[in-house]
């Protein structure tokens, strides 16, 4: 049933003419594992399915808020955040409390600031964050809820999301960039950080680094870059 929603997404962005910002060719599903291990051998409708073994993977839906949809009313939000914080559960019971009705929530960032200001663990802060971002209906003032994580959250380490999904919101200045430029969302962020300097200048991003893989010594993820920059 996923597969079947990830194509029907991928054709649905097609149609409306959207820009191919994810991870795995035009796909919403990205860190997929397949018993413990990275898959990346391309598209998810091409993989081989085994039989058996355990597959862990993240899925992100292109569909955001409208302009129509609006946060949660005060009042409602009065005593989601008094149940949270009454209650005798764990901070990640908490969080996983929330998971089968977040995708029936609309918050502000605020809010979502508030919410995870009444947990105590930066983990379940981190959880909760990830659960219900793209429920924000001001993404444009999602600073106000990621700067409560902790200060080792940096977005590009957030593996649970695409970076071209968080790096429009981002204020570069404050930021050290690192990108694995093995996925393409990745590489795009990068390329939107060169463009960036292109047009403020280079003392903008001063002593970048390129890392090689050990097991890539063609170098093939650099000359995919260098590609990509071209284009």
């Amino acid at each position: 049933q996923l597969l079947r929603l990830d194509r029907w997404e991928g054709v649905l962005r097609q149609e409306l003419r959207r820009k191919d910002t994810s991870r795995m060719f035009g796909s919403c599903i990205f860190s997929a594992l397949y018993l413990e291990k990275p898959i990346d051998s391309g598209p998810m409708n091409d993989w081989p399915w085994p039989e058996h073994g355990l597959l862990a993977l993240d899925y992100a839906s292109g569909k955001r808020p409208t302009a129509e949809d609006s946060a949660v009313a005060t009042p409602s939000f009065r005593n989601l955040c008094q149940a949270l914080h009454l209650c005798s559960l764990t901070e990640e019971q908490k969080v996983a409390a929330l998971v089968p009705v977040a995708h029936e929530l609309f918050l502000s960032s605020l809010q979502l600031r508030t919410l995870l200001l009444l947990l105590e663990t930066p983990n379940a802060r981190l959880q909760l964050f990830e659960l219900l971002y793209l429920r924000i209906v001001d993404i444009q003032n999602e600073t106000l809820a990621r700067d409560v994580l902790d200060e080792s959250c940096n977005f590009c380490k957030l593996e649970r999301f695409n970076q071209c999904m968080m790096f429009p919101f981002v204020q570069p200045e404050s930021f050290a960039f690192e990108f694995n430029l093995k996925h393409l969302d990745h590489r795009l962020a990068s390329l939107a950080v060169f463009k960036l300097c292109e047009v403020e200048g280079w003392v903008n991003l001063p002593e970048p680094t390129f890392v090689a893989d050990e097991a890539d010594e063609d170098g093939t993820d650099e000359a995919l870059f260098w590609r990509s920059s071209k284009e």
